[in-house]
């Protein structure tokens, strides 16, 4: 790597003299290295993590969490697209010139996510029994309750989980974003090694979701004390109380009856996705401006867009 840096410079930084390389590179580099700290703090916390959970977890709670841990990835299919296109949405704009506009896009950014990820964290919770016994059998008995204690990390969507960074880092706060990842593992870190002794699987999950309280804590305070931006509350409660009102239906609806598993997940989806539909609109949540935002959001994603497409379209009728 070394040499290849070597290389470079002495071949190609003649032809960038102009261009101040070295000034550029300087940028670059303060720019890039605090991303770097925060992704290996983050590797650390994770194996350190692992290595407790080989300590003092069986294997068969390993293997149950592992399952739990392939179904949480689902929920954050949902967040990718609309994270991807959040960094240059956000480096675009001149925080001192662009106020406006960086307020819309960092509310959107929060309204979009939560508008996916909460209800899809919902199902996931209400339906983890159906759901790991569809896929996995009666095997993995614990796999459930993980998958549904594990997805509540995800409900941070609301506050901002997802945009936080986006914005810190399309401004060109990354090291900002890096403390916010230090003060996860400082928590992170204490919490397990006090939990995961004593609880186990359990221990390590809340250790996972109380730590990272303290990170969108502090990253809502940077992004209210320099672009004197917050998130929308009353669009996030709206979204919460859509997403606790179609959980209490869906979970009503496969227990009333003695159903197969894949029955149950069957109408599950079926039933909260409907009523979802149909809530949105009414609780003015979305709006004809949304359901087209988010049909550019999810363009260029194949698959997800295709998935997305009808019900977009239900909502874009119930909205005219």
């Amino acid at each position: 790597l070394v040499g290849t840096f070597s290389l470079f410079v002495r071949k190609l930084a003649p032809a960038f003299s102009e261009l101040e390389f070295l000034k550029s590179f300087k940028t670059m580099f303060s720019f890039g290295i605090p991303l770097y700290v925060s992704t290996v703090v983050g590797g650390f916390l994770a194996q350190f993590l692992g290595i407790l959970m080989a300590m003092y977890a069986s294997n068969a709670l390993i293997g149950n969490y592992h399952v739990s841990v392939n179904f949480t990835v689902l929920i954050a299919f949902f967040a990718i697209p609309i994270s991807t296109v959040l960094f240059p949405a956000f480096s675009k704009l001149d925080s001192k010139e662009d106020v406006e506009a960086l307020e819309k896009i960092f509310r959107a950014s929060v309204k979009y996510t939560s508008l996916l990820i909460i209800p899809a964290t919902t199902l996931v919770i209400v339906l983890s029994k159906p759901l790991v016994s569809t896929l996995y059998g009666a095997t993995y008995e614990s796999a459930p309750f993980f998958l549904s204690l594990s997805a509540l990390i995800f409900l941070y969507a609301g506050l901002g989980q997802f945009s936080i960074s986006g914005i810190l880092n399309g401004q060109g706060e990354t090291r900002k974003n890096m403390i916010l990842g230090l003060a996860n593992a400082a928590v992170g870190l204490p919490l397990a090694i006090v939990l995961v002794p004593r609880f186990q699987i359990i221990g390590l999950i809340i250790a996972r979701i109380i730590s990272g309280f303290p990170q969108i804590a502090l990253g809502s305070f940077w992004v209210k004390k320099l672009y004197n931006i917050s998130i929308d509350w009353s669009v996030t409660a709206k979204i919460f109380l859509l997403s606790l009102i179609t959980g209490l239906i869906t979970f009503s609806s496969v227990n009333i009856f003695s159903l197969p598993n894949w029955t149950q997940l069957l109408v599950g989806i079926t039933v909260l996705s409907a009523i979802s539909l149909v809530l949105a609109p009414l609780f003015r949540i979305v709006n004809s401006d949304d359901i087209q935002n988010l049909r550019t959001i999810f363009s260029e994603t194949g698959l997800a867009s295709t998935i997305l497409h009808i019900p977009l379209e239900f909502m874009s009728k119930l909205c005219r």
